[in-house]
């Protein structure tokens, strides 16, 4: 499920002509099973903000989008970041107005941060330098550490 809703997003980048930056440093063999769909619902939200808000951008001389993910210490962390307009919002707010329309709501990161809550993991979210930066951090019992867990 992960692995589909990741393609679809780089081949959606590729698709707008946004210089990507990638790095993945996840073992194929790690176990997700317990987090697949908010895991898929929090990247999904976050690369579709980070290719909206590119695509929006007139004060930027490029289109970039920095995607990185890692797992490490049962925690996958998440790093995205993309180039975009100064930001008004307040990230600190429960819900984010969304700069998209005057009559939309921020959805997409008001998922996230109720889905990352429900996972007992962190977010940040900030403007910096051109900059609009997303950073997870999702805890996760891979299943081969819980055996060795319950077995010493």
């Amino acid at each position: 499920m992960l692995c589909g809703q990741y393609n679809k997003k780089i081949v959606l980048i590729e698709q707008h002509q946004i210089t990507k930056d990638i790095e993945l440093q996840v073992p194929i063999e790690l176990n997700t099973d317990k987090i697949a769909v908010d895991l898929a619902a929090i990247l999904g939200n976050l690369l579709d903000n980070a290719i909206e808000a590119t695509n929006r951008a007139k004060t930027v001389p490029t289109k970039e989008i920095s995607i990185n993910i890692k797992y490490n210490d049962n925690k996958i962390y998440i790093q995205i970041n993309n180039t975009s307009d100064k930001s008004k919002q307040d990230f600190s707010q429960k819900i984010v107005i969304s700069e998209k329309g005057s009559n939309r709501f921020g959805i997409g990161i008001t998922s996230i941060k109720e889905r990352v809550e429900r996972l007992k993991g962190y977010y940040d979210f900030k403007y910096d330098a051109g900059y609009f930066k997303a950073f997870i951090i999702l805890p996760v019992e891979d299943v081969k550490t819980l055996l060795f867990k319950m077995n010493s």
